[in-house]
């Protein structure tokens, strides 16, 4: 239902019956995971109360402080809001110091060594499934792409070819790089296997699994265990991109 003229009329003398006594911060920058930052704010009505009082999108009191330490530049806006509709009041930029870290290239040549050694030991203990065509892989902005070009040994079927084909991005996760898949498509050639045929064993199933997960995944290990840490053990990923040819990880001090 519709808001009527009162209730419109109601929220924005709402909105406006506040004011901003004071909104700190202190610091302004500070270096990720190793300083905290304080907001402090005090608002003050001049009518009854009403509407929400709000510091990035949570609920907070009319007088406080929060303490708070981003790991990227952030802005903290201070408002109150009624029947969705909302008024800013003010807003602080932290900004994060990244000048004490420390940037590691990977390229593509070895991120390519580091998942056709683990294909390599996959297929190693697999029964049924072998190379057929090295592997091929490609970063670029968008992520990593991977094209595996497997055979399955299977007697009775004329050269059966598995085809899996992975793009996927790296992020984040409390602090740990993982794989998100953001497609992927698998063909077995010619024509699938007839009624019978044990590749669809549970044996030859959980091969192709291993292949399809495991080899991608190697590449968020490595990430996560970089040589580098071994030197400087006080160090924690930050961020983690991929641009042309390369992956770029960013390794910030921890106290």
């Amino acid at each position: 239902m519709p808001l009527t003229q009162q209730q419109l009329e109601d929220a924005i003398q709402c909105l406006f019956s506040v004011r901003l006594d004071h909104f700190t911060l202190t610091p302004s920058s500070i270096r990720p995971y190793v300083d905290e930052a304080v907001l402090s704010w005090k608002i003050i009505r001049s009518s009854k109360e009403c509407g929400l009082i709000q510091l990035d999108g949570e609920q907070v009191p009319l007088e406080g402080s929060l303490t708070v330490a981003p790991t990227k530049t952030t802005t903290y806006g201070l408002s109150i809001s009624r029947l969705g509709m909302s008024r800013l009041l003010g807003s602080h930029t932290i900004t994060v110091d990244t000048s004490a870290c420390i940037t590691v290239l990977i390229p593509e040549s070895l991120v390519r060594t580091i998942i056709q050694e683990k294909l390599d030991a996959l297929l190693e203990e697999s029964d049924y499934l072998y190379e057929r065509e090295p592997l091929t892989l490609e970063i670029d902005d968008t992520g990593v792409t991977l094209k595996f070009r497997l055979a399955i040994d299977i007697a009775g079927i004329d050269d059966p070819k598995l085809d899996i084909n992975c793009q996927v991005t790296l992020e984040m996760e409390d602090g740990k790089v993982i794989i998100a898949f953001n497609s992927i498509s698998i063909e077995i050639r010619p024509g699938g296997f007839p009624t019978g045929v044990p590749a669809t064993d549970a044996t030859i199933n959980t091969d192709i699994e291993k292949v399809k997960y495991e080899a991608p995944n190697q590449l968020s290990e490595y990430a996560n265990n970089l040589p580098v840490s071994n030197l400087l053990p006080n160090l924690k990923i930050h961020t983690i991109s991929t641009s042309e040819d390369l992956i770029t990880v960013t390794l910030c001090p921890t106290p």
